[in-house]
């Protein structure tokens, strides 16, 4: 799993995500909505218009793969619309024009160094979480958009991407944005879809029933 930073900020307008209260319940979940669409878990970042992570969404998205992974354990459960062993698959979503811009570079740039530690902790265990998770449960991306830095770690953990074919990859300042069709041609992602089908694509992969018995985590 590669790890990058997080102060390396995107060519795109500035995010200016506004830190909110700290949810009282796990189930209060501010920063992500969970949709269940027959047996699949839509995962949707709705920090708009950027999607962009500070510490307490990558903390959020934690308590919510935590659940995914053991929704019996310290009453993470209660976080998910169903039973986890009901689910075939997950699928983690934007909105139509973004996936996620990765971390918030505003709230980076003024955060202390503890807060920093803390915010590269969290970001990490995600990841590590997820990368686990796939081998239970299968998890597709559906990436509208941009798809930036610490975002594009989190779709490489997935067992499968779908990319609008109209998309921006930006995994890092070294690499620079990559086409999609450069990026469906390296294997970084598995389909392309016209904008208004990713998600579609990527629920249909779920729906295949090579899934319904095991599956490959497509890496």
């Amino acid at each position: 799993m590669r790890t990058g930073t997080t102060h390396e900020a995107v060519t795109v307008p500035e995010c200016k995500t506004s830190e909110k209260a700290a949810p009282a319940r796990p189930s209060m979940l501010l920063y992500l909505d969970l949709q269940l669409y027959r047996d699949i878990l839509l995962l949707r970042f709705r920090e708009s218009p950027w999607n962009a992570f500070t510490l307490r969404q990558w903390e959020e998205l934690d308590a919510v793969l935590a659940a995914l992974q053991d929704d019996n354990s310290e009453g993470r459960g209660e976080i998910l619309p169903c039973s986890r062993s009901s689910l075939r698959g997950v699928v983690l979503v934007g909105s139509k024009t973004m996936f996620s811009v990765g971390d918030d570079s505003s709230q980076w740039t003024v955060a202390s160094d503890a807060h920093k530690r803390a915010w590269e902790t969290a970001a990490k265990t995600c990841c590590a979480r997820l990368a686990a998770l796939v081998k239970e449960l299968p998890v597709a991306a559906a990436l509208s958009g941009y798809t930036c830095g610490r975002a594009w770690e989190l779709a490489q953990q997935c067992s499968y991407r779908v990319m609008g074919d109209n998309a921006r990859l930006y995994p890092s300042p070294e690499q620079g944005f990559i086409d999609p069709s450069d990026a469906l041609a390296a294997g970084m992602v598995e389909r392309l879809a016209a904008p208004d089908l990713v998600l579609h694509e990527a629920q249909e992969w779920l729906f295949d029933d090579l899934h319904d018995s095991g599956h490959d985590d497509g890496r």
